[in-house]
């Protein structure tokens, strides 16, 4: 189990002053929640978590929190559940970490990445459909992987790929129906054009206008 470590530091209180001073220092308010019943107020350092995000562009990162409790030092190993951010800046506002317990087994999404192209399409003038690319799963973290690779290039024109098509081994169960489809290949559907009858009048485009909005 590959994990990113993430330096945290405790905080006090939610205050919207004291969030703000923050992230004028370049730290992220962050929370930690899961295993325990109370939830654990923390700071990230946004620079770093930048790193760690970049990392992470296509997979769930596993992220090892990082902190000084007392005299000792805590880790605690997380995943981001839910990041906000400035719709102007767009730089990290607040950001939610869910505890994982590495012995016992958890719900993730595995990234499906369809490779190829299938037949249906290359050769006999299909259109490729994908439908889902998201499989639900559990297991230890340890066990959990990603990203699945599944190569679609032997699909044909009325083939499906189903969650089934794709193993997942032993110490993974997949939550999602077998017969779920995940990518279908089907007949590309061509446009019907109808020619104006002759001496027909040529219809005139409609114009819609947008009510103007008033100001307040």
């Amino acid at each position: 189990m590959e994990t990113l470590d993430l330096n945290a530091c405790l905080r006090e209180g939610t205050k919207k002053g004291n969030c703000r001073r923050m992230r004028a220092e370049g730290l992220v308010p962050a929370v930690l929640y899961g295993l325990h019943k109370q939830n654990l107020l923390l700071a990230v350092n946004a620079k770093e978590l930048k790193m760690v995000a970049e990392k992470s562009v296509d997979a769930l990162p596993f992220i090892q929190l990082v902190f000084a409790s007392g005299k000792d030092e805590e880790k605690r190993l997380s995943v981001i559940k839910e990041v906000q951010k400035d719709p102007v800046s767009r730089r990290f506002w607040h950001i939610d970490f869910f505890e994982l317990d590495a012995q016992s087994a958890t719900t993730f999404e595995v990234q499906i990445h369809f490779q190829g192209m299938p037949i249906g399409v290359k050769k006999n003038g299909g259109e490729m459909l994908p439908i889902k690319t998201k499989v639900l799963v559990s297991c230890l973290p340890n066990d959990f992987v990603p990203v699945m690779d599944v190569d679609i290039s032997d699909l044909d024109i009325g083939d499906t790929l189903k969650v089934s098509d794709i193993s997942f081994g032993e110490k993974i169960k997949v939550l999602e129906p077998q017969d779920a489809p995940l990518l279908s290949v089907h007949v590309m559907r061509a446009e019907e054009s109808v020619a104006p009858e002759e001496g027909a009048a040529k219809a005139e485009p409609e114009v819609i206008k947008q009510k103007s909005e008033k100001k307040e």
